[in-house]
């Protein structure tokens, strides 16, 4: 849609270019046509700018983020190609520390980055404080690869899910590492 209405700006600058070697008749319908197609397009380009018509909102996963990150938390995205929405947003998301990320978007000249071998995503994940995860909404699941999967079985075992927080088109979930209470410390609670 979007380039489509970039093609029709172009298209309607060309014909008011030409519009001097018309005749007058000609010059009044196409200045009429031109004025008409620009009214009318009007609605249709506020309505693509305004948040609703995004699948994701960015903005409100940007204000979630700063609002619940603390120093000492680390950030996780399940899906590397989730990392994109991020870039929305530079200033809200430096110094937020992101767990898998080895080289950012602008280093690996890529939108998503890379991300680090799973062992050392899996080591930093452990010595985390906190994690919160930027997932899909819930119900809705993208590609899983070897490394996604590794994050969700790790955050199964070693984290337990304190907060959700929905916003459109993604969710954060905040996830604290789990007490273990061994059966000695359990003993002694009992007494």
């Amino acid at each position: 849609m979007l380039y489509g209405l970039v093609g029709l700006a172009l298209l309607l600058g060309a014909a008011l270019d030409r519009m001097p070697e018309l005749g007058p008749n000609l010059r009044v319908t196409g200045v009429i046509v031109v004025a008409l197609a620009i009214a009318l397009l009007i609605p249709e380009s506020l309505k693509l700018r305004a948040p609703e018509s995004r699948s994701d909102n960015v903005t409100d996963l940007a204000v979630a983020l700063s609002r619940e990150y603390t120093p000492g938390d680390g950030i996780l995205y399940l899906s590397v190609k989730r990392r994109a929405w991020s870039l929305a947003y530079p200033s809200v998301n430096r110094g937020m520390f992101d767990l898998a990320q080895d080289f950012t978007p602008e280093a690996s000249h890529d939108l998503y980055g890379t991300e680090l071998p799973s062992p050392q995503i899996r080591a930093r994940m452990r010595s985390s404080a906190r994690i919160l995860v930027v997932a899909e909404p819930k119900g809705i699941h993208v590609e899983s690869g070897g490394t996604e999967l590794m994050k969700e079985r790790v955050l199964a075992e070693y984290f337990t899910r304190a907060l959700t927080i929905q916003v459109d088109g993604a969710q954060v979930m905040i996830y604290e590492p789990r007490t273990t209470t061994t059966a000695a410390e359990l003993a002694v609670s009992q007494e």
